[in-house]
Protein backbone atom coordinates (compact mmCIF):
# COMPACT_ATOMS: atom_id res chain seq x y z
CA UNK A 1 0.00 0.00 0.00
CA UNK A 2 1.18 3.65 -0.82
CA UNK A 3 1.28 5.37 1.57
CA UNK A 4 1.04 9.42 2.12
CA UNK A 5 5.08 10.01 2.70
CA UNK A 6 5.44 8.51 -0.97
CA UNK A 7 2.27 10.20 -2.49
CA UNK A 8 4.16 13.76 -1.89
CA UNK A 9 7.38 12.72 -3.14
CA UNK A 10 5.40 10.71 -6.57
CA UNK A 11 3.20 13.75 -7.16
CA UNK A 12 5.09 17.35 -6.55
CA UNK A 13 2.83 19.92 -5.50
CA UNK A 14 4.56 22.57 -7.38
CA UNK A 15 2.56 24.14 -10.13
CA UNK A 16 -0.65 21.95 -9.87
CA UNK A 17 -2.11 25.30 -8.42
CA UNK A 18 -1.21 27.08 -11.33
CA UNK A 19 -4.19 28.92 -13.65
CA UNK A 20 -5.31 26.16 -16.24
CA UNK A 21 -3.76 27.52 -19.79
CA UNK A 22 -5.92 28.48 -22.16
CA UNK A 23 -6.22 25.66 -24.79
CA UNK A 24 -4.93 25.89 -27.75
CA UNK A 25 -5.15 23.56 -31.22
CA UNK A 26 -2.75 22.41 -33.20
CA UNK A 27 -2.89 24.19 -36.49
CA UNK A 28 -5.31 21.50 -38.99
CA UNK A 29 -5.41 19.11 -36.13
CA UNK A 30 -8.73 18.46 -36.23
CA UNK A 31 -10.55 16.23 -33.86
CA UNK A 32 -10.51 13.18 -35.93
CA UNK A 33 -7.27 13.26 -36.66
CA UNK A 34 -6.51 13.79 -33.02
CA UNK A 35 -8.73 10.76 -32.35
CA UNK A 36 -6.46 8.91 -34.70
CA UNK A 37 -3.23 10.19 -33.05
CA UNK A 38 -4.32 8.57 -29.81
CA UNK A 39 -4.79 5.39 -31.56
CA UNK A 40 -1.83 4.86 -33.32
CA UNK A 41 0.23 5.95 -29.97
CA UNK A 42 -1.92 3.09 -28.70
CA UNK A 43 -0.68 0.56 -31.17
CA UNK A 44 2.59 1.78 -31.66
CA UNK A 45 3.57 1.04 -27.48
CA UNK A 46 1.84 -2.16 -27.81
CA UNK A 47 3.85 -3.38 -30.56
CA UNK A 48 7.24 -2.31 -28.68
CA UNK A 49 8.20 1.49 -29.37
CA UNK A 50 8.89 4.01 -26.60
CA UNK A 51 7.10 6.61 -26.21
CA UNK A 52 9.85 8.76 -27.56
CA UNK A 53 10.01 7.14 -30.29
CA UNK A 54 6.59 6.71 -30.96
CA UNK A 55 6.44 10.84 -30.67
CA UNK A 56 8.91 11.11 -33.02
CA UNK A 57 7.52 8.89 -35.43
CA UNK A 58 4.37 10.37 -35.22
CA UNK A 59 6.14 13.19 -37.37
CA UNK A 60 6.77 11.59 -40.38
CA UNK A 61 3.03 10.11 -40.24
CA UNK A 62 1.89 13.08 -39.64
CA UNK A 63 3.51 15.55 -41.35
CA UNK A 64 1.49 18.69 -41.65
CA UNK A 65 1.41 18.83 -37.72
CA UNK A 66 5.44 17.56 -37.82
CA UNK A 67 6.25 21.28 -36.03
CA UNK A 68 3.49 20.23 -33.05
CA UNK A 69 5.32 16.87 -32.43
CA UNK A 70 8.41 18.51 -33.04
CA UNK A 71 7.57 20.58 -29.77
CA UNK A 72 6.16 17.24 -28.09
CA UNK A 73 9.33 15.61 -28.66
CA UNK A 74 11.40 18.41 -27.22
CA UNK A 75 9.71 18.14 -24.21
CA UNK A 76 10.17 14.17 -23.80
CA UNK A 77 13.94 14.83 -24.08
CA UNK A 78 13.70 16.99 -21.30
CA UNK A 79 12.12 15.12 -18.89
CA UNK A 80 8.20 15.87 -19.12
CA UNK A 81 5.83 13.77 -18.91
CA UNK A 82 3.68 13.26 -22.42
CA UNK A 83 0.70 14.66 -19.94
CA UNK A 84 2.73 17.81 -19.42
CA UNK A 85 3.30 18.15 -22.41
CA UNK A 86 0.00 18.17 -23.82
CA UNK A 87 -1.63 19.87 -21.64
CA UNK A 88 -2.11 23.12 -23.32
CA UNK A 89 -3.97 21.29 -26.13
CA UNK A 90 -6.69 19.15 -24.25
CA UNK A 91 -9.59 19.30 -21.70
CA UNK A 92 -8.32 19.15 -18.30
CA UNK A 93 -10.29 15.93 -17.43
CA UNK A 94 -8.65 14.76 -20.39
CA UNK A 95 -4.93 15.82 -18.92
CA UNK A 96 -5.39 14.25 -15.49
CA UNK A 97 -6.44 10.89 -17.05
CA UNK A 98 -3.50 11.23 -19.16
CA UNK A 99 -1.72 11.86 -16.17
CA UNK A 100 -2.53 9.52 -13.67
CA UNK A 101 -2.25 6.72 -16.86
CA UNK A 102 1.43 7.87 -17.23
CA UNK A 103 2.37 7.86 -13.55
CA UNK A 104 0.98 4.23 -12.72
CA UNK A 105 1.92 2.04 -15.70
CA UNK A 106 -1.40 2.34 -18.01
CA UNK A 107 -1.18 5.16 -20.49
CA UNK A 108 -1.53 2.34 -23.50
CA UNK A 109 -4.55 1.37 -22.62
CA UNK A 110 -5.62 5.16 -21.56
CA UNK A 111 -4.65 6.43 -25.48
CA UNK A 112 -6.90 3.90 -26.68
CA UNK A 113 -9.64 4.98 -24.71
CA UNK A 114 -9.44 8.47 -25.32
CA UNK A 115 -8.76 7.97 -28.69
CA UNK A 116 -11.98 5.99 -29.18
CA UNK A 117 -13.92 8.76 -26.65
CA UNK A 118 -12.65 11.45 -29.31
CA UNK A 119 -13.36 9.37 -32.39
CA UNK A 120 -17.41 9.33 -30.87
CA UNK A 121 -17.40 12.79 -30.19
CA UNK A 122 -16.14 13.45 -34.24
CA UNK A 123 -18.64 10.79 -35.01
CA UNK A 124 -21.19 12.96 -33.29
CA UNK A 125 -20.12 16.03 -34.93
CA UNK A 126 -20.54 14.59 -38.57
CA UNK A 127 -23.52 13.43 -37.69
CA UNK A 128 -25.29 16.08 -36.10
CA UNK A 129 -24.24 18.09 -39.37
CA UNK A 130 -25.90 15.98 -41.58
CA UNK A 131 -29.06 15.55 -39.52
CA UNK A 132 -29.46 19.59 -39.12
CA UNK A 133 -28.53 20.22 -42.60
CA UNK A 134 -32.25 19.80 -43.92
CA UNK A 135 -34.21 21.33 -40.76
CA UNK A 136 -32.20 24.37 -41.13
CA UNK A 137 -32.88 24.77 -44.99
CA UNK A 138 -36.45 24.57 -43.72
CA UNK A 139 -36.12 27.12 -40.86
CA UNK A 140 -34.08 29.63 -43.46
CA UNK A 141 -37.15 29.64 -45.97
CA UNK A 142 -39.51 29.64 -42.93
CA UNK A 143 -38.03 32.72 -41.86
CA UNK A 144 -37.95 34.23 -45.41
CA UNK A 145 -41.83 33.79 -45.82
CA UNK A 146 -42.32 34.88 -41.90
CA UNK A 147 -39.99 38.29 -43.21
CA UNK A 148 -42.35 38.44 -46.63
CA UNK A 149 -45.41 38.03 -44.49
CA UNK A 150 -44.31 40.85 -41.89
CA UNK A 151 -43.31 43.10 -44.56
CA UNK A 152 -46.07 42.93 -47.33
CA UNK A 153 -49.12 40.71 -46.22
CA UNK A 154 -50.27 42.00 -42.36
CA UNK A 155 -49.38 45.88 -43.50
CA UNK A 156 -52.17 45.36 -46.37
CA UNK A 157 -54.40 43.33 -44.30
CA UNK A 158 -54.35 45.64 -41.97
CA UNK A 159 -54.91 48.45 -44.70
CA UNK A 160 -57.95 46.32 -45.55
CA UNK A 161 -59.77 46.49 -42.30
CA UNK A 162 -59.36 49.75 -41.89
CA UNK A 163 -60.74 51.12 -45.47
CA UNK A 164 -64.01 48.43 -44.42
CA UNK A 165 -63.71 49.65 -41.28
CA UNK A 166 -63.41 46.11 -39.79
CA UNK A 167 -62.30 45.47 -36.02
CA UNK A 168 -58.56 44.53 -36.36
CA UNK A 169 -58.16 43.54 -32.72
CA UNK A 170 -58.48 39.94 -33.72
CA UNK A 171 -55.46 39.92 -35.68
CA UNK A 172 -52.67 38.08 -34.73
CA UNK A 173 -49.65 40.79 -33.77
CA UNK A 174 -47.17 38.02 -34.84
CA UNK A 175 -44.35 40.67 -35.29
CA UNK A 176 -45.09 41.74 -31.57
CA UNK A 177 -45.03 38.46 -30.57
CA UNK A 178 -41.99 37.46 -31.80
CA UNK A 179 -39.96 40.54 -31.01
CA UNK A 180 -41.53 40.15 -26.88
CA UNK A 181 -40.61 35.99 -27.05
CA UNK A 182 -37.12 36.49 -28.72
CA UNK A 183 -36.18 39.36 -26.34
CA UNK A 184 -37.27 37.39 -23.44
CA UNK A 185 -35.19 34.27 -24.67
CA UNK A 186 -32.22 36.39 -25.31
CA UNK A 187 -32.28 38.14 -21.79
CA UNK A 188 -32.61 34.44 -20.29
CA UNK A 189 -29.62 33.22 -22.53
CA UNK A 190 -27.13 36.14 -21.93
CA UNK A 191 -28.40 35.82 -17.50
CA UNK A 192 -27.88 31.63 -17.82
CA UNK A 193 -24.46 31.96 -19.60
CA UNK A 194 -23.08 34.69 -17.14
CA UNK A 195 -24.65 32.23 -14.20
CA UNK A 196 -22.94 29.49 -15.68
CA UNK A 197 -18.95 31.16 -15.87
CA UNK A 198 -19.41 31.07 -11.96
CA UNK A 199 -20.86 27.76 -11.26
CA UNK A 200 -17.83 25.29 -9.95
CA UNK A 201 -17.04 22.49 -11.89
CA UNK A 202 -19.33 19.88 -9.92
CA UNK A 203 -22.22 22.15 -10.29
CA UNK A 204 -22.11 22.25 -13.97
CA UNK A 205 -21.45 18.41 -14.41
CA UNK A 206 -24.89 17.88 -11.71
CA UNK A 207 -26.62 20.26 -14.00
CA UNK A 208 -25.49 18.60 -17.44
CA UNK A 209 -26.28 15.04 -15.53
CA UNK A 210 -29.68 16.69 -15.42
CA UNK A 211 -30.43 18.15 -18.74
CA UNK A 212 -33.40 16.93 -20.78
CA UNK A 213 -32.48 14.64 -23.74
CA UNK A 214 -28.91 15.18 -23.33
CA UNK A 215 -28.53 14.39 -19.19
CA UNK A 216 -28.00 10.55 -20.36
CA UNK A 217 -25.27 11.40 -21.93
CA UNK A 218 -22.95 13.21 -19.84
CA UNK A 219 -24.23 10.81 -16.99
CA UNK A 220 -22.66 7.91 -19.22
CA UNK A 221 -19.62 9.82 -19.72
CA UNK A 222 -19.07 10.59 -16.52
CA UNK A 223 -19.60 7.17 -15.24
CA UNK A 224 -16.75 6.35 -17.13
CA UNK A 225 -14.38 8.67 -16.78
CA UNK A 226 -14.89 8.68 -13.05
CA UNK A 227 -14.64 4.50 -12.59
CA UNK A 228 -12.02 4.52 -14.61
CA UNK A 229 -9.90 6.94 -13.33
CA UNK A 230 -10.47 5.10 -9.96
CA UNK A 231 -9.77 1.75 -11.45
CA UNK A 232 -6.47 2.66 -12.58
CA UNK A 233 -5.86 4.00 -8.64
CA UNK A 234 -6.99 1.20 -6.64
CA UNK A 235 -4.91 -1.05 -8.99
CA UNK A 236 -2.01 0.70 -8.20
CA UNK A 237 -2.60 -0.09 -3.79
CA UNK A 238 -4.14 3.09 -3.16
CA UNK A 239 -6.77 3.46 -0.73
CA UNK A 240 -10.10 5.34 -1.37
CA UNK A 241 -8.98 7.74 1.51
CA UNK A 242 -5.46 8.44 -0.46
CA UNK A 243 -7.08 8.73 -3.36
CA UNK A 244 -9.33 11.59 -2.15
CA UNK A 245 -6.01 12.86 -1.00
CA UNK A 246 -4.17 13.10 -3.87
CA UNK A 247 -6.83 14.72 -5.70
CA UNK A 248 -6.85 17.72 -3.36
CA UNK A 249 -3.62 18.27 -5.24
CA UNK A 250 -4.84 18.73 -8.52
CA UNK A 251 -6.02 21.83 -9.92
CA UNK A 252 -9.37 23.69 -8.30
CA UNK A 253 -10.96 23.48 -11.27
CA UNK A 254 -10.85 19.68 -12.40
CA UNK A 255 -13.96 17.49 -11.31
CA UNK A 256 -11.50 14.84 -9.87
CA UNK A 257 -10.49 17.85 -7.20
CA UNK A 258 -14.16 18.80 -6.55
CA UNK A 259 -15.50 14.79 -6.23
CA UNK A 260 -12.26 14.17 -4.52
CA UNK A 261 -12.61 17.20 -1.72
CA UNK A 262 -16.35 16.61 -1.44
CA UNK A 263 -15.96 13.12 -0.62
CA UNK A 264 -13.47 13.18 2.41
CA UNK A 265 -15.27 16.08 3.47
CA UNK A 266 -18.53 13.93 4.02
CA UNK A 267 -16.35 10.85 5.26
CA UNK A 268 -14.70 13.47 7.82
CA UNK A 269 -17.99 14.00 9.30
CA UNK A 270 -18.92 10.71 9.44
CA UNK A 271 -21.69 10.36 6.38
CA UNK A 272 -20.80 7.35 4.57
CA UNK A 273 -19.67 7.40 1.12
CA UNK A 274 -22.24 4.94 -0.83
CA UNK A 275 -24.76 7.51 0.59
CA UNK A 276 -22.39 10.67 -1.24
CA UNK A 277 -22.19 7.72 -4.18
CA UNK A 278 -26.37 7.56 -4.55
CA UNK A 279 -26.84 11.31 -4.10
CA UNK A 280 -24.56 12.20 -7.22
CA UNK A 281 -26.31 12.23 -10.44
CA UNK A 282 -22.28 11.77 -12.22
CA UNK A 283 -21.30 8.63 -10.16
CA UNK A 284 -23.21 5.16 -11.58
CA UNK A 285 -25.31 3.16 -8.15
CA UNK A 286 -23.55 0.07 -9.16
CA UNK A 287 -19.92 1.93 -8.17
CA UNK A 288 -21.78 1.66 -3.89
CA UNK A 289 -22.53 -1.96 -4.76
CA UNK A 290 -18.83 -2.48 -6.02
CA UNK A 291 -17.31 -0.91 -3.11
CA UNK A 292 -19.87 -2.72 -0.38
CA UNK A 293 -18.28 -6.32 -1.71
CA UNK A 294 -15.54 -6.32 0.66
CA UNK A 295 -12.88 -6.63 -1.94
CA UNK A 296 -8.82 -5.51 -1.73
CA UNK A 297 -7.89 -2.32 -3.23
CA UNK A 298 -6.66 -4.49 -6.39
CA UNK A 299 -9.70 -6.92 -6.67
CA UNK A 300 -11.86 -3.92 -6.59
CA UNK A 301 -9.85 -1.48 -9.55
CA UNK A 302 -10.32 -4.55 -11.70
CA UNK A 303 -13.69 -5.08 -11.64
CA UNK A 304 -13.84 -1.38 -11.84
CA UNK A 305 -11.89 -1.40 -14.98
CA UNK A 306 -14.15 -3.97 -17.08
CA UNK A 307 -17.27 -1.69 -15.55
CA UNK A 308 -15.55 1.16 -17.09
CA UNK A 309 -15.59 -0.06 -20.44
CA UNK A 310 -19.14 -1.05 -19.62
CA UNK A 311 -19.95 2.61 -19.57
CA UNK A 312 -18.14 3.65 -22.49
CA UNK A 313 -20.14 1.40 -24.58
CA UNK A 314 -23.31 2.47 -23.16
CA UNK A 315 -22.13 5.94 -23.88
CA UNK A 316 -21.49 5.62 -27.27
CA UNK A 317 -25.32 3.44 -27.76
CA UNK A 318 -26.81 6.52 -25.57
CA UNK A 319 -25.15 9.08 -27.84
CA UNK A 320 -26.70 7.45 -31.22
CA UNK A 321 -29.85 7.28 -29.45
CA UNK A 322 -30.75 11.01 -28.53
CA UNK A 323 -29.03 11.99 -32.23
CA UNK A 324 -31.77 9.89 -33.80
CA UNK A 325 -34.43 12.39 -31.74
CA UNK A 326 -33.04 15.53 -33.29
CA UNK A 327 -34.45 15.86 -36.44
CA UNK A 328 -37.97 15.02 -34.96
CA UNK A 329 -37.83 17.48 -32.75
CA UNK A 330 -36.82 20.26 -35.03
CA UNK A 331 -39.74 19.07 -37.49
CA UNK A 332 -41.86 19.23 -35.05
CA UNK A 333 -40.40 22.88 -34.15
CA UNK A 334 -40.70 23.92 -37.73
CA UNK A 335 -44.61 22.35 -38.20
CA UNK A 336 -45.61 24.33 -34.72
CA UNK A 337 -43.78 27.70 -36.68
CA UNK A 338 -45.70 26.82 -40.14
CA UNK A 339 -49.19 26.52 -38.07
CA UNK A 340 -48.39 29.83 -36.15
CA UNK A 341 -48.35 31.27 -39.74
CA UNK A 342 -51.34 30.34 -41.53
CA UNK A 343 -53.16 31.45 -38.04
CA UNK A 344 -51.81 34.55 -37.80
CA UNK A 345 -53.15 34.77 -41.36
CA UNK A 346 -56.37 33.04 -41.78
CA UNK A 347 -57.89 34.04 -38.07
CA UNK A 348 -58.11 37.75 -39.00
CA UNK A 349 -59.69 36.98 -42.38
CA UNK A 350 -62.24 34.90 -40.43
CA UNK A 351 -62.99 37.43 -37.88
CA UNK A 352 -63.17 40.17 -40.43
CA UNK A 353 -65.65 38.01 -42.97
CA UNK A 354 -68.00 37.07 -39.68
CA UNK A 355 -68.30 40.99 -39.14
CA UNK A 356 -69.21 41.36 -43.27
CA UNK A 357 -71.95 38.76 -42.43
Amino acid sequence: MIGISSLKIAWPRAGWKKAWPNRTKPANFKTAQQADWFLLMHDLLTVGFSLQHAVQFSQRAYPKQASFFSGIDRQLQSGRLLADALKPYVKIELYYQLLLAEQHGSLSVTLKEIGQFLQVQAQQRRQLKSLLEYPLILLLMLGMILGALLIFVFPELRSWQQENRLNSSAQWPLGETLIVVGSTFLIYGLLGIRHWRHMTTLKKVRRQCRWPLFGKIFRDYYDYYLTSNLAVLLKHGFSLHEICQLTSRFDDDSLLHQVGQMAYELGSQGKQLTDFILSMPFLPDELAIFINRGLSNEQLGQELTIFSRLRFKKFRQSTMHILVLVQPVLFILIAAGIVSMYLSILLPIYYSLQEVY
